[in-house]
């Protein structure tokens, strides 16, 4: 990554990235000059055809991929650029051998902060995220919703000013889903994190997001943006989001025929 200066509201931004995986007989292209920004404090948010190298793109922001042409731009404001990106993969990957607490302060470990501090500010999301009186819990123990509640808020207290985030509700269910999303957006408020989502959620998407990257079939490229200029909260079932929504789907459904 280049701890280079981009502007004054982004403090993180790709641009023109290129990226394709090889394979004993062909190279398959996956991204193509895709330029995205992260606003400093704003919600992101990147969805499109499944395949189509969201989760790819999310990799190389994150520093686990290098891509094949463009950069990735970050503005630290003299901190380490390596301390101040957050990684949430699709699967939990949460220890085993550690319970549910454990779990959620090893990076607060890992960086020498208080026990007792990061303890407490644990139980505090532990109460948030629905899950008090489960700290003492192993990963086995819990549901697979549970588990990427937990893997949500060892990402939270991290402390690292931007979230990476792929799919973090996809294994919830509708009901459980909708309220973690009100749980997230009151967390990110208070907290003040820049957040990049990656979803196949388009009500998810656009209830949460400052603004949404539409990402084409692969070689994804970004066919759209739409900025989402709403007050929150926002009320599912008003009109400009059901709108927002059906242009969203029929853009989608049309790069899923045309691949």
């Amino acid at each position: 990554m280049n701890n280079e200066k981009t502007s004054a509201a982004t403090v993180l931004a790709a641009i023109e990235i290129t990226k394709g995986f090889s394979s004993p007989d062909k190279t398959i292209p996956v991204l193509s000059q895709v330029s995205i920004n992260i606003p400093r404090g704003d919600w992101i948010t990147i969805i499109g055809p499944s395949g189509g190298g969201k989760t790819t793109l999310v990799k190389i922001l994150a520093g686990i991929l290098t891509p094949d042409s463009g950069k990735i731009t970050i503005d630290a404001e003299g901190q380490d650029p390596c301390r101040m990106i957050a990684y949430m993969p699709q699967n939990d990957s949460l220890l085993p051998w550690r319970t549910s607490l454990g779990n959620a302060i090893l990076a607060s470990q890992i960086e020498g902060r208080s026990r007792k501090e990061a303890q407490s500010e644990a139980r505090e999301l532990f109460g948030r995220f629905g899950l008090a009186g489960f700290e003492n819990l192993y990963p086995s123990e819990l549901s697979g919703g549970m588990r990427q509640r937990l893997a949500l808020i060892r990402t939270f207290l991290s402390h690292r000013e931007v979230l990476l985030l792929d799919e973090p509700l996809g294994s919830l269910d509708p009901l459980t889903r909708t309220t973690m999303q009100e749980w997230l957006l009151l967390v990110w408020q208070q907290l003040g994190k820049s957040i990049l989502l990656v979803t196949h959620d388009v009500d998810e998407a656009i209830f949460l997001s400052d603004l949404i990257y539409l990402f084409s079939r692969r070689p994804a490229h970004v066919r759209r943006q739409f900025n989402i200029e709403l007050p929150r909260p926002r009320a599912r079932a008003a009109q400009s989001l059901i709108e927002l929504k059906a242009k969203i789907l029929d853009l989608i459904h049309t790069e899923t025929l045309n691949g």
